[in-house]
C-alpha cells in the first residue's frame, strides 16, 4: 500500500494550540508533494502520547483496492 491508498488520518498532538498550525503546513505540503487528490480526511486531537519526547503521533486508515 502507499499514501495514495490512505483515506483518513487521526493526528494526535501533545500541544495542539502550540503545534497545529506548523503541523498542518508540513502535512499539507507533504500531501501536495505526493500529488494526493483528494486529500485524506483528517482529525486533530490533543493527547498524552506514548513517549514524552513525541510531539505528534499519526494513525492512518487505508483502503485496499479490490483486484
Amino acid at each position: 500500500m502507499s499514501w495514495h491508498d490512505v483515506v483518513r488520518t487521526t493526528n494526535y498532538l501533545r500541544d495542539i494550540e502550540r503545534d497545529y498550525a506548523d503541523f498542518n503546513k508540513i502535512r499539507t505540503s507533504f500531501y501536495q508533494w505526493l500529488n494526493l487528490d483528494p486529500l485524506p480526511a483528517s482529525t486533530g486531537i490533543q493527547a498524552r502520547l506514548c513517549w514524552e519526547t513525541l510531539l505528534v503521533e499519526i494513525e492512518v486508515y487505508a483502503l485496499v483496492k479490490s483486484i
